[in-house]
């Protein structure tokens, strides 16, 4: 038997570290970074079960934000919030259901909404999975349950299991293009490996502005794609330009209305090939002047009528559950929905009440348009595991270019081996170790059974089991309970305590599913022990690599490697940010100013101006090349008119990549950036001046 030994890592005091089995193994300050790292991890769209599990996965996917009904309850009603009857031609996905439902013991009248999907970062978000069962309750008159579950997020396996994660097999080796934080990635994990961003634009016209038909022709004017639709390469989303009489038959014909002008009007940008999921309009259906020229609110009417239809529905219901009379009790939610649907309806409107956003008036429309697409984890995207060991993505392989094992199956996720001992998480060096045990047990019994496939159906998987000879399976049963007995002495004492376990069952599903093996976080095992038996006792891939090189030779590796696998984790850092600009948005002076909101999708990129250089960069630059070098950088950063000056060299130069003097210094000195200016000006004030003496000037 191992030697074993009390293990006071309680899963109830470690907060999210109870999702690591091997925290006792991991250095203090990794242990602070993956417990800053979990609330950075995004959803993925193709999770994966963990094969080392603590056993607190199922106590997380309780709480994940799922849509169930709140109480017992009945049906009132169910309301789309967009239907094809309402907006005709455009409905690919509905946004939105409503439903309007009674609580059985109070009567209070409630309403739960399910959504396509939700998103409560300024930029992540998941899509919900439905349950078609759960759904066929909602029909009006219908009973549901307490605790119904209709739409759930895709991380959550129908047994109750929370996925944070994917299962990447891995490999420690310093193969080119892997050091330090550094990793490679295959092009199928890194297509596993994705995740949905979610991101609004609004604009509002009408007063001063008018919308392009930039996505229809002369006989249907729209100013950006419906729900369902995708933006073009170019990423515009919207255009609007400004109303100028002396203009308007030149600027607003049929050709030039499709046809964006690029410097005067105003853009709406998104990442190209974005997907429209919402649409949402608000306007003063009852405004006396409408600004907007016919024919242009098109698309927006669309919507608009699309929502007052439901709105209509909602306070419709509303007067009639008002028949009631005073035994009439709503929700605060649902409440507040019929407020909005008559403030919206606005069926009071005398003149003295006008429809606001923020406290401010809108203009004749203000559409909100939401779109998502898909990130992949590609260049520059950051990943981590359970143990803090975070990594950057340098290389994304073609899968017939990547490592393979001796069984001829592509390794997933190359890393450097050097960062383990520097970072001193040893638990990510046992995971794959005893995970590779796991998946050389699910090959065997694979191979047993004639199953080719990594994941097959259960029923698969049952039939073929049904053809294996009873001992056969006696056999592999009995060699999986003495590796549980090593590794989790618990799970071990669960299974054979238990009366009448299911064998048949239990070898079903790890043919279909992979082997899984619970090691809780207070496992009273001392892994370093067993590792050396774990070697000697049980199957472990432990096999020469082989890989393509960058001239396309074949090349196998000296030495046997451990191939396991390794829970990985997808950050919100995407790397998908143009943010570094060399030009920042001027001020009427010609001084950096801040990016606004109306402005602030304009283009791809943030304009926002960024500080060039820290104090401690500079005072590197200038040990490494020099004060004259440095001064020159600084002031090319901070001297509009040098900046200028830097881009027409550029521009006009036969060679732009070998240009001798960017800036002529000898009639644009390096003295004229704000600071100089400004340090200058301060010292006049005090009667302070510099100059510098012939004999103290620098030469390059």
């Amino acid at each position: 038997m191992p030697r074993s030994k009390v293990n006071q890592l309680h899963p109830e005091f470690l907060s999210t570290q109870n999702l690591n089995p091997f925290v006792g193994n991991d250095s203090a300050s990794r242990k602070q970074m993956m417990a800053g790292n979990m609330p950075q991890a995004l959803s993925l769209l193709n999770p994966t079960r963990r094969i080392l599990m603590t056993g607190m996965e199922p106590e997380y996917a309780k709480y994940v934000f799922k849509i169930e009904m709140p109480c017992d309850a009945y049906v009132i009603d169910v309301i789309d919030r967009v239907t094809a009857s309402n907006v005709k031609g455009a409905l690919k996905r509905n946004p939105s259901t409503l439903v309007i439902y009674e609580d059985i013991k109070t009567g209070e009248v409630g309403q739960l909404n399910i959504p396509e999907y939700l998103s409560f970062h300024k930029r992540f978000g998941f899509e919900l999975v439905k349950n078609p069962e759960a759904m066929a309750l909602l029909k009006p008159g219908n009973g549901v349950p307490k605790g119904t579950v209709f739409a759930q997020p895709a991380t959550v396996t129908p047994e109750g299991e929370y996925m944070y994660g994917r299962e990447l097999s891995c490999v420690w080796a310093t193969l080119p293009g892997v050091i330090e934080d550094g990793g490679i990635i295959s092009e199928t994990a890194a297509r596993n490996m994705s995740t949905y961003i979610y991101e609004e634009r609004s604009a509002s016209y009408g007063k001063q502005e008018y919308p392009l038909n930039l996505f229809g022709d002369d006989s249907v004017y729209k100013l950006c794609p419906d729900v369902g639709e995708f933006v073009g390469d170019d990423g515009i989303l919207m255009a609007f330009r400004k109303k100028r009489d002396m203009m308007g038959t030149v600027e607003m014909t049929p050709e030039r209305l499709r046809k964006i002008d690029r410097i005067f009007d105003r853009q709406i940008k998104v990442p190209p090939g974005s997907e429209v999921v919402d649409i949402q309009v608000q306007h003063d259906s009852e405004q006396r002047v409408n600004n907007t020229p016919l024919g242009m609110e098109y698309t927006p009417n669309r919507y608009d009528d699309a929502q007052r239809r439901y709105y209509q529905r909602i306070i419709a219901k509303y007067r009639e559950l008002e028949q009631r009379g005073e035994g009439l009790s709503l929700t605060r939610e649902f409440h507040r929905q019929v407020v909005e649907a008559l403030v919206y309806m606005n069926p009071y409107h005398k003149g003295g009440r006008k429809l606001c956003y923020r406290k401010v008036e809108l203009d004749d429309w203000r559409i909100t348009v939401t779109i998502r697409r898909e990130i992949r984890a590609g260049m520059g995207i950051k990943i981590t595991c359970t143990h803090g060991g975070k990594g950057v993505i340098v290389k994304v392989m073609k899968d017939e270019d990547m490592p393979r094992d001796k069984h001829g199956r592509i390794i997933d996720l190359v890393m450097d081996p050097m960062s383990l001992t520097k970072r001193m998480n040893m638990g990510r060096v046992i995971e794959p170790r005893i995970s590779s045990v796991c998946m050389e047990y699910t090959r065997l019994l694979r191979e047993a059974l004639g199953l080719r496939d990594e994941f097959t159906d259960y029923s698969v998987a049952q039939t073929a089991l049904q053809k294996m000879a009873e001992d056969q399976q006696q056999e592999f049963f009995k060699r999986f309970l003495s590796f549980y007995e090593l590794m989790s002495p618990r799970m071990h004492k669960g299974i054979v305590d238990f009366p009448d376990f299911d064998v048949k069952g239990h070898l079903t599903t790890v043919a279909s599913h992979g082997m899984q093996l619970w090691l809780p976080t207070d496992n009273p095992v001392v892994y370093s022990d067993i590792l050396p038996r774990l070697k000697a006792e049980h199957p472990c891939n432990y096999s020469q690599i082989t890989w393509r090189n960058a001239k396309g030779k074949w090349i196998t590796s000296r030495k046997e490697m451990v191939v396991g696998s390794i829970y990985t984790i997808m950050l919100e850092k995407i790397a998908r940010d143009l943010a570094a600009v060399s030009s920042a948005k001027l001020q009427i002076n010609g001084v950096p100013s801040r990016i606004a909101n109306s402005d602030r999708y304009s283009t791809h990129i943030r304009m926002q101006p960024m500080r060039f250089a820290g104090e401690t960069e500079v005072r590197l630059m200038l040990m490494a090349i020099g004060g004259m070098a440095t001064r020159d950088l600084l002031e090319q950063t901070n001297n509009p008119d040098s900046h200028s000056i830097v881009y027409e060299s550029i521009l006009l130069a036969d060679q732009p990549t070998n240009i001798e003097e960017v800036i002529p210094r000898d009639k644009f000195p390096a003295n004229g950036h704000r600071i100089a200016k400004q340090i200058e000006h301060l010292h006049m004030c005090a009667g302070v001046g510099f100059r510098l003496e012939p004999d103290h000037i620098p030469t390059e």
